[in-house]
């Protein structure tokens, strides 16, 4: 009766440990979801705030060839808090030690004042002069991956003529 006393006494201790393993992954696994959701909600709040600070459009859609009154048109669509038609097009690029031209795609900026929707986040430098066709703004991977910044120059390839493009931003 003893050695089943002892022996009942040794399962239940060993059973003891594994009861405390299990809780201890299970606490894991929970605080884990606990730190995962958190992170979730703060990158989504982030993304939103940058969205909303940059005005962010919601909808993209393309077109050739659109009368401007039909922006006034698509602005009384219910819904529609904001709208904005821009150029958009590409461009063969002409940068020194390339073999080959690279490609990129060239989007209009407003005549007047900064964009209403999508405005650029500028790292360093500024939104092109309205009146200088000449100055562009880059994306900044591609500026640092070419050693670019404000005042630098490159070549472009825009409805078939080429021209001499100067980094503001």
């Amino acid at each position: 009766m003893r050695a089943l006393n002892r022996k009942l006494v040794r399962d239940v201790r060993h059973l003891w440990v594994q009861a405390l393993a299990i809780s201890l992954v299970l606490a894991s696994g929970v605080a884990t979801l606990v730190l995962a959701n958190g992170a979730y909600l703060s990158l989504d709040e982030t993304r939103g705030a940058y969205y909303e600070r940059q005005r962010f459009a919601d909808l993209f859609a393309s077109a050739k060839r659109v009368p401007r009154h039909v922006l006034d048109d698509l602005a009384r669509i219910d819904g529609v808090s904001g709208i904005e038609g821009r150029i958009q097009g590409f461009a063969l690029l002409d940068i020194e030690g390339f073999s080959k031209p690279a490609t990129a795609q060239i989007l209009s900026l407003p005549e007047v004042g900064e964009p209403r929707l999508n405005k650029p986040y500028l790292k360093t430098g500024r939104l092109p002069d309205p009146n200088r066709a000449e100055e562009a703004i880059v994306n900044d991977a591609f500026a640092t991956a070419h050693g670019f910044g404000p005042g630098s120059r490159f070549a472009a390839i825009l409805n078939g003529r080429k021209k001499s493009l100067t980094i503001v931003g």
